[in-house]
């Protein structure tokens, strides 16, 4: 079973973003800030890590890049899912490009969401 990390601050997202994931057979684990970001990434082999925008705010950016420092340290791909409470086009860019792989406005719907891992999955079985 594959794992995914969740940086979500606010409980009723979390406990949303929690059961729409559990019921498409990831295991999850919810941080609420990106101090225990690190610490995660070195205890579980997440294959996803979804970022809230609102929750890391500034430290984002930062948050992005230490994931990816710890791919290459550790030669493992990681899939970064940034959310966000804003559906412009000039938040889902500045995602973008800071480094996150796919994004996705609030309210989250389940189907958005499966195609990415499930995208997230296929790159895995072809990888193996």
């Amino acid at each position: 079973m594959n794992s995914v990390l969740l940086a979500e601050a606010k409980s009723i997202d979390a406990a949303y973003m929690d059961l729409m994931l559990k019921r498409s057979g990831w295991l999850v684990d919810l941080i609420r800030d990106e101090a225990s970001l690190e610490e995660k990434l070195h205890s579980n082999p997440y294959k996803v890590v979804i970022l809230d925008d609102d929750t890391l705010g500034e430290d984002l950016t930062e948050a992005v890049k230490a994931i990816r420092q710890f791919e290459q340290a550790n030669n493992q791909t990681i899939t970064i899912i940034g959310t966000t409470s804003y559906s412009l086009r000039g938040q889902k860019k500045k995602l973008l490009g800071c480094g996150i792989d796919h994004c996705l406005s609030k309210p989250i719907y389940k189907n958005d969401l499966n195609s990415i891992l499930e995208t997230v999955v296929e790159e895995l079985v072809t990888v193996q």
